[in-house]
């Protein structure tokens, strides 16, 4: 079992969620490392189970963030990622498609890698030998 965001037990192997980019939905600029949005305020909007994950991992990068939480896969219309400033809008990627019709400028999208652990394969395969020999016995 993998597990992400809290501490593993023992029979779970980590892995972690990192963004290091935002990539403009609209325009010319094709992306900008997300240390590029330290201390800048903006709108993040999250349509995930964890929401809260998302907005934590850009204020890591020192982005103030004015949180909008959404429930897990809403629909999203221009009223969704339209605020009443001249703000950033960042986003998730699951986010950031449901938006390509009518995004601007305005709008980044921050794409998530998951990274396991160096010794991820290894663990794997030694777990996959002892199940075949339990199996097997």
């Amino acid at each position: 079992r993998i597990c992400n965001g809290q501490a593993c037990g023992a029979d779970e192997i980590a892995m972690q969620l990192e963004g290091q980019v935002a990539v403009a939905i609209a325009g010319d600029v094709a992306s900008r490392p997300l240390a590029a949005f330290a201390g800048e305020r903006v709108h993040a909007l999250a349509a995930i189970g964890n929401p809260g994950r998302f907005f934590e991992a850009l204020r890591q990068h020192g982005i103030e963030v004015i949180e909008h939480p959404l429930p897990d896969h809403q629909a999203l219309q221009p009223a969704d990622i339209t605020f009443d400033d001249d703000l950033r809008v960042l986003m998730t990627e699951k986010d950031a498609v449901k938006c390509l019709g009518f995004a601007t400028t305005r709008h980044w999208c921050v794409p998530i890698s998951a990274r396991l652990a160096d010794t991820f394969l290894d663990e794997l395969a030694t777990r996959c030998r002892t199940a075949l020999a339990a199996k097997s016995g």
